[in-house]
């Protein structure tokens, strides 16, 4: 039988487990590569800066990850990827300017006995 979590012993935690698939590289080329160090740098920015949504999102990936739940270390790596480097702008249009396909490609031929 499981014990409750609140009489788990404090030793259980899973802060020193690695991020997957890789560390996350930060801006000034310093790399996170446990929980806790994603932690300790999300502790350490600005209190504005860790209000933002994105953040918050990555705290709550982070949280699950430290209770031992296996893919959220993939889906904090992924949240704290995302707030540091902002989302990619979709591409609107064409973005290589290519021409637009034939109406008529990808259509099979009729067939005359139908």
């Amino acid at each position: 039988m499981r014990p409750c979590p609140s009489v788990m012993p404090p030793d259980d935690d899973h802060w020193d487990d690695l991020l997957e698939p890789r560390a996350v590289r930060l801006p000034d080329g310093r790399e996170l590569v446990t929980l806790r160090d994603a932690g300790e740098y999300i502790e350490a920015l600005p209190k504005r800066e860790q209000n933002r949504p994105e953040w918050q999102w990555a705290v709550r990936q982070l949280l699950r990850a430290a209770q031992g739940h296996g893919p959220y270390r993939m889906f904090a790596r992924l949240a704290i990827g995302t707030a540091l480097n902002g989302k990619p702008e979709p591409p609107i249009g064409n973005p290589d300017d290519a021409p637009p396909s034939p109406k008529w490609r990808n259509q099979r031929k009729r067939d005359a006995w139908r």
